[in-house]
């Protein structure tokens, strides 16, 4: 289904501001010039790592460094919600801009378009403009451990690995992070920074206790609290706030210092104890909260002086931490409220689900819908999270912001789920483009259970256009004709809407089938349907899949232009989204592959790798030997076999999870494909041993490229009586269906086996019908890639046929000379060069009829300016003898005259 751009969604409208600030120093610290030292040192590697539990001073000692240290610095604090990639990256993003608005212009605006970026996209373009920007500066995540999200770790390992040298990471986190550290360490590019080192020795230790708390404690009572605490700052603190005021301090430092574990759960509760009834009823009431601010505490306390106990708060220094410049936003320290909550539902349980609510009413109205989702979800009122959601579904989609809708959707119970059935029509789509088909079909059946009937019917012809759907990308073609006939019985006249999505299912299925005229007609019967409906990514589909089409077809000149056509278009409309474009870049190089033209063919396979690399997409699944052939092809010609070889290994591991075992033949046997053309025949052996292919086999269509590469060993192994048959069959099949391609690839690989069994005039004769076919469209590669044996067998085509050629078909002719050339060193007829440089080619007669030993011995004597009489004299020959050894000369060098042969022979190197 398509939905149409909308303002960008209310979560990135409602993004936190208080996240990109680093809390301002406390004036009260203790010095600690060595860690600030470590600190700075750490700037001459990739990362600075400061990992250690909750409470020991982690951001304080950041907060300190910065102080001290004019380094542009990008800070962002993490939470629990930042672990959807694309907030995470939008976050990042904002975090960076904080030190030049500029710096990732191209990046936000990537994000902010009208189709959703993968996280590899938007991660390479910010290192693009990262590396454009020359300044130093370093980037602070701060709370790490609350991100476990794997992407996001990958794209941060990344990050990290990739970051031009003017760039430094910062990450804090309780736990160590889930990258490459032990890489990173051995080359000397990291700096940690732990527990050990951020623990108070004794004398900070009295430093805090004493000068900044002011207990005044005995040294032994600060070495006991030292002692007992193990330097942990925030255990330091809470036994301070403990003994502030009391007089018998040193017999409550012996009590803290035993080795009882409720120690410092009773330090909590003291701290929490002492507050006044009104501060602590605040204090649990707000510990719902992931940030605070004055209203927003007003909102659950039902006072209005929210503001004013924050303030006081936080200069009682009781765990609360500011998260902006302006006092306006704060947080509790994570432990605080964890023992806050932990209160709350012990004291007043029945209430905690009416302070969320409250939080995502106060948060709808001051449009943080994000949030207001989030608390929602929290109280487990799945009518108000979806009631939030659902107007926010067209815009998330028009945005393809997937993530976040599955996110939220994925803590929504099924029994929920199906009161609001009408969402998932913008929910299903997104589980589709993301391949997760078992979601698919559960979500499809919540769907044909809705109540009312009228959603249910309205969402009906979705359920059987994504069954559709599913089995094309399994490869089930008769399930896909049949999930699709259902969807067009249903279909309402003047439903344009999904008039287009019935002709989009409908359109792949067909392509299952292979009928290429069908589907091209097909095709062009949906593209005024999609631009209709206003659905562009289906018509960017459409375009492509026409230009792709019409090149299986053999039609590569059109083929090309409609593709070159989709990028044109594309680009003009949506410039900074280039997903879509990985599959007409990727059939161009293949056509440019096929043209020989290989700088052409590596300009746009390189555009189809970087959205690869990008996006993680290698192929869309059914159809991988379309998509991935070519660039892998192209890369084994220019020498780059490691790439070729981790391209089909990325799409195995990608494809084998959805169970099309045809997809995983395929890809197999384009790595057979490859080696076999490496001279690698024991790795091809193997392949052919288990791959479960027969000679006798009636080829399927979809495993084209299987078997077409078992034909070429079963002629390697000499076994071409074998493969006879099997090519017999494919061609069949090829013609049958207007597949041109591969029909002049298997009449190639007849003429082979033609030429094997030594049956040469047959061999020649079904090349003949391959190069008839091929030349209307210049097709080099696809006799060139078969190497030697075809060349020679090309160059006895040339001789025996070259003059009916010359007079029937002079176009053809060229084209063999031109094919000829395109062999290289292993061409029977090659390109000869003078000692001058100039170039000129060996006539195709030539290499059937040469100068013989006499005609050359006449022509060095004209070459030095001999009449014919005095050659025939110097050479003991008769006047009329020499004249036809003339005659025979000008023929086979095709010239007119003594000068034009001399010219001709010295070009050719006949004469010294």
């Amino acid at each position: 289904m398509s939905l149409q751009p909308n303002k960008e969604a209310g979560w990135a409208r409602g993004r936190l501001t208080t996240k990109l600030y680093l809390p301002p120093i406390r004036q009260s610290l203790v010095n600690r010039p060595h860690l600030l030292e470590n600190l700075s040192e750490g700037l001459k590697g990739k990362l600075t790592l400061i990992s250690a539990p909750a409470g020991f001073g982690k951001t304080s000692l950041v907060a300190a460094w910065r102080e001290q240290n004019e380094l542009p610095l990008a800070w962002l604090s993490l939470d629990d919600e930042d672990n959807e990639p694309t907030r995470f990256m939008d976050y990042l993003i904002a975090a960076l801009q904080t030190i030049d608005e500029e710096l990732t212009e191209e990046t936000s605006c990537l994000l902010k378009g009208p189709s959703q970026p993968s996280l590899k996209v938007v991660l390479n373009t910010l290192l693009n403009e990262l590396n454009a920007h020359d300044v130093e500066f370093a980037l602070a995540l701060d709370d790490y451990h609350a991100i476990r999200e794997p992407s996001i770790h990958e794209a941060l390992s990344q990050l990290i690995e990739r970051m031009p040298q003017h760039a430094h990471a910062l990450v804090v986190s309780r736990s160590d992070p889930p990258i490459p550290l032990a890489r990173l360490r051995a080359r000397g590019e990291l700096k940690e920074i732990r527990a050990a080192d951020l623990r108070f020795s004794s004398e900070e230790a009295a430093a805090f206790l004493n000068d900044v708390m002011s207990l005044g404690l005995s040294s032994d009572d600060v070495v006991a609290l030292e002692e007992r605490t193990e330097g942990w700052i925030t255990g330091l603190q809470l036994s301070a706030l403990s003994l502030q005021g009391r007089e018998n301090k040193s017999e409550l430092v012996r009590e803290f210092a035993g080795d009882n574990r409720f120690v410092l759960d009773y330090l909590l509760e003291e701290v929490l104890n002492s507050q006044p009834p009104a501060v602590q009823d605040f204090l649990l009431r707000t510990s719902v909260l992931s940030r605070l601010n004055g209203s927003l505490c007003n909102a659950l306390t039902l006072e209005s002086n929210g503001h004013e106990i924050l303030e006081q708060l936080e200069r009682a220094n009781l765990f609360l931490i500011p998260l902006d410049n302006k006092a306006n936003w704060f947080r509790y320290h994570h432990l605080f409220a964890d023992l806050l909550r932990l209160k709350l539902k012990q004291k007043q349980s029945s209430i905690v689900r009416e302070l969320q609510i409250k939080a995502s009413l106060w948060c709808e109205e001051n449009e943080l819908l994000d949030e207001a989702i989030t608390y929602a979800l929290a109280a487990q009122d799945w009518e108000r999270a979806l009631s939030l959601i659902e107007p926010m579904v067209p815009g998330l989609l028009s945005l393809g912001r997937f993530e976040r809708l599955k996110h939220w959707l994925d803590a929504i119970p099924e029994t929920a789920l199906r009161k609001h059935p009408m969402m998932l029509g913008g929910y299903i789509p997104t589980l589709l483009y993301q391949e997760e088909f078992d979601k698919v079909e559960k979500y499809l059946q919540v769907i044909e259970a809705a109540e009312p009937e009228e959603a249910h019917s309205d969402l009906i012809l979705l359920v059987w256009s994504s069954r559709s759907l599913t089995a094309v990308a399994r490869g089930e073609a008769a399930r896909a004709e049949e999930f699709t006939r259902k969807m067009f019985e249903l279909l309402e006249p003047g439903d344009i809407r999904h008039q287009a999505v019935a002709q989009y299912t409908r359109v792949r299925c067909s392509c299952l089938s292979r009928n290429l005229k069908e589907s091209e007609r097909l095709v062009l019967e949906s593209l005024p349907v999609y631009k209709q409906a206003g659905n562009f990514m289906f018509e960017i589909w459409g375009m492509t899949c026409l230009g792709h089409l019409r090149t299986l077809q053999g039609r590569l000149h059109e083929g090309a232009e409609d593709l070159l056509n989709v990028i044109r278009y594309f680009k003009e409309r949506i410039p900074n989204q280039p997903e879509p474009l990985i599959y007409p870049y990727s059939f161009l190089c293949d056509i440019y592959r096929e043209w020989n033209e290989l700088e052409t063919a590596k300009a746009h396979m390189d555009e189809s790798l970087k959205i690869i690399r990008q996006t993680g997409r290698e192929t869309y699944v059914a159809f991988v030997s379309d998509h991935l052939k070519g660039l892998v092809l192209t890369l084994e010609m220019l020498g780059d076999n490691a790439q070729a070889e981790e391209l089909i290994e990325n799409g195995l591991k990608r494809v084998r999870k959805y169970g099309n075992d045809r997809v995983v033949r395929e890809l197999l046997a384009l790595k057979a494909l490859t080696r076999l053309r490496r001279g690698d025949l024991s790795f091809v052996n193997r392949w052919a041993d288990t791959c479960g292919l027969g000679a006798e086999d009636e080829p399927d269509y979809l495993s084209e490229l299987a078997y077409t590469t078992f034909a070429r060993w079963l002629i390697a192994r000499g076994r071409a009586e074998q493969a006879q048959p099997l090519l017999t069959r494919l061609q069949s099949a090829a013609q049958g269906n207007g597949r041109g391609r591969a029909l002049i690839e298997t009449l190639i690989l007849r003429a082979l086996v033609f030429q094997s069994l030594s049956n040469q005039s047959e061999a020649i004769r079904t090349l003949e019908q391959a190069l008839l076919m091929a030349e209307p469209e210049s097709y080099v590669r696809s006799f060139v890639d078969e190497g030697e044996a075809l060349s020679k067998l090309l160059a006895q085509a040339l001789k025996d046929n070259g003059k009916r050629w010359e007079a029937e078909t002079p176009e053809l002719l060229r084209y063999v000379i031109k094919l000829n050339e395109a062999f290289g060193p292993i061409a029977p007829v090659q390109k000869v060069r003078s000692a001058q440089g100039e170039a000129d080619d060996l006539p195709w007669w030539y290499t059937k009829d040469p100068l013989s030993e006499r005609e050359l011995e006449v022509l060095r004597h004209v070459a030095q300016g001999l009449s014919n009489q005095e050659i025939a004299n110097k050479l003991f020959l008769s006047s009329g003898t020499v004249k036809r050894h003339m005659s025979n000369i000008y023929q086979k060098l095709d010239v007119h005259s003594r000068t034009q042969a001399i010219d001709r022979a010295r070009n050719l190197k006949l004469l010294s």
